[in-house]
């Protein structure tokens, strides 16, 4: 039987789900709240270390004077945390190191392409830990995205259609989110 997490010394496994938005620089045009969801599994090998993977799929819309984008950022996420306090309510730190898929549909004058583009990512991220019981918890994390593409430039821009807007792809942006986790026996 597992003990509450805050005590001194256990190992823990967690799924959960998370949902929250995503913040884009003024230069991207970005349009909305830019909402997304995803699923995690976290291993914290005690109650100030742990690690797991994430996906997390996320909307966006950005709009131009002369053409509009809908897209669907899908990163696949290792992650790791350090937890400096013990207790219920525990700050944190971290990183997120993975790989994005995107999908990017673009209408310019009626007409319309798609892109798919991978890019690798690093996040560091800040975030807040509460713990309401031995089975459940609940997290809220800032998290700043760095963006890079395989040879500096996504391949997209050198297409016809993207060469006539102004539009490029954000290589920054910052996702606001929350999740809850359950602990598995």
């Amino acid at each position: 039987m597992l003990t509450p997490f805050y005590s001194t010394a256990q190992e823990l496994v967690t799924v959960g789900l998370s949902g929250g938005f995503s913040m884009f620089p003024s230069t991207v045009n970005a349009v909305g709240t830019n909402p997304g969801l995803g699923f995690c599994l976290r291993y914290f090998s005690s109650p100030r270390f742990s690690m797991g993977f994430s996906f997390r799929k996320t909307f966006t819309q950005f709009k131009g004077t002369d053409y509009k984008v809908s897209g669907r950022f899908s990163p696949l996420t290792l992650s790791m945390e350090y937890y400096p306090l013990k207790g219920k309510f525990s700050p944190y730190i971290g990183t997120d190191l993975g790989l994005q898929f995107s999908a990017l549909d673009l209408t310019y004058n009626l007409k319309q392409e798609s892109y798919d583009i991978p890019s690798y990512f690093f996040s560091p991220k800040l975030g807040l830990k509460y713990q309401f019981d031995k089975r459940w918890m609940i997290v809220g994390e800032v998290i700043p995205n760095f963006i890079k593409f395989p040879n500096d430039d996504p391949v997209f821009l050198d297409t016809d259609l993207m060469s006539k807007t102004n539009f490029r792809y954000p290589t920054k942006f910052t996702n606001i989110q929350a999740t809850i986790l359950f602990v598995i026996e």
